[in-house]
């Protein structure tokens, strides 16, 4: 005899509605998720970016100046040498690059200027030396990356003292005062 009350077992509604439950929590752990994904790229980014921070500034203090440009997602042929063998200028939606940057600076006026008497004789062109200009160079390691939160991420972790964002990158200025790590 088959009798007919109770079911066991799941029904279609039961199912549908432990689907909704882990759906919600999927949904609510996801940035989570993302979040610390983005930041331990931001990490390993950092650590490469570091690297060849320490390699440029011991390159400097061997050769008595930054090394050249380089093309982004490449170690540069002079820095070969002073970067550890597992640097990766690039990975996962960025490229790292080294610049240099040739600087002029020309020095203010002197602040005081002697004013000439109303009868005296204007000064010759030739008697006007302007203070010479202080050539220099600037450097920095750059992350070209498309996503700003990452670069931001960066710009928080480096300081903006340090480091900057601009359009679609970060840098940070490399310093003769930086010591190697």
């Amino acid at each position: 005899m088959i009798h007919g009350g109770d079911r066991a077992g799941l029904t279609t509604g039961d199912v549908l509605l432990a689907l909704a439950g882990m759906s919600i929590i999927l949904a609510l752990a996801y940035p989570w998720m993302t979040d610390a994904r983005l930041r331990r790229r931001a990490d390993d980014i950092a650590e490469q970016v570091e690297a060849v921070r320490a390699a440029a500034v011991r390159y400097r203090e061997v050769k008595g100046a930054w090394p050249p440009n380089g093309e982004a997602g490449q170690v540069p042929a002079e820095l070969r040498a002073f970067v550890p063998a597992d640097v990766r200028m690039s990975g996962e939606g960025h490229e790292i690059e080294w610049n240099s940057w040739e600087t002029v600076t020309v020095p203010n006026a002197p602040e005081t200027i002697d004013v000439p008497s109303p009868n005296d004789a204007p000064p010759r062109p030739e008697t006007l030396t302007p203070p010479p200009p202080v050539f220099g160079q600037l450097a920095g390691v750059t992350v070209l990356a498309g996503n700003a939160h990452l670069l931001g991420l960066l710009l928080q972790r480096f300081g903006e003292d340090r480091s900057f964002v601009r359009d679609s990158s970060w840098t940070l200025l490399v310093s003769v005062a930086d010591s190697v790590r």
